[in-house]
Parts: structure tokens; sequence; C-alpha cells
């Protein structure tokens, strides 16, 4: 193997860690507490009992505040199913 590779390979492996991580809230779909936003989100579907979230999901009570703008489409289609496109407080 080239020295080069070696050197690539390296630079690569340590380039990961650095990358910086998401700074514009929790995950869609995630346990939000404070200040969540979902915006601008794409389109989603789900069919036989599947379960979708293109909102804020979170814990009923988690306190801060929560908001969804510009959201797309959330379909459910099928017994069961359940789609989210907007600020969604559960237990």
């Amino acid at each position: 193997m080239s020295a080069s590779v070696i050197a690539a390979t390296a630079a690569a492996a340590l380039a990961v860690p650095l990358r910086p991580g998401r700074t514009d809230g929790p995950e869609p779909g995630g346990d939000a507490s404070s200040d969540a936003v979902a915006a601008d989100t794409g389109r989603a579907k789900a069919d036989s009992g599947g379960d979708t979230n293109i909102g804020v999901r979170r814990r009923r009570g988690a306190g801060g505040a929560a908001r969804a703008e510009h959201t797309g489409d959330a379909v459910a289609q099928g017994p069961g199913s359940h789609a989210n496109a907007g600020v969604e407080e559960a237990d």
C-alpha cells in the first residue's frame, strides 16, 4: 500500500470525529425538550400500521417551546397508521 493511500485514510479517520453535529435542534421524531423546531420538511407516508413524523414529537409536559413550520405532507394509509406534520405530545 502506498504512503499516499495510508496518509489519505488516516486524514479521513481523523476528520470524521471533528465534523460538527447538527446545531438546528433535535432529530425529527425524537424526544424534544425545549425550543424544538421542525421546518421545511419533506413528504412522508405511513402504510399498513406504520408511523411517520415530519414534525416535532415529544413527551407531554416536556416544557419549552415547540413549533412546526413549512412542513410537508404526512400521509397515513391503512388501519393503525399514524402521521404527524405538526407538534405532537404523547405520554
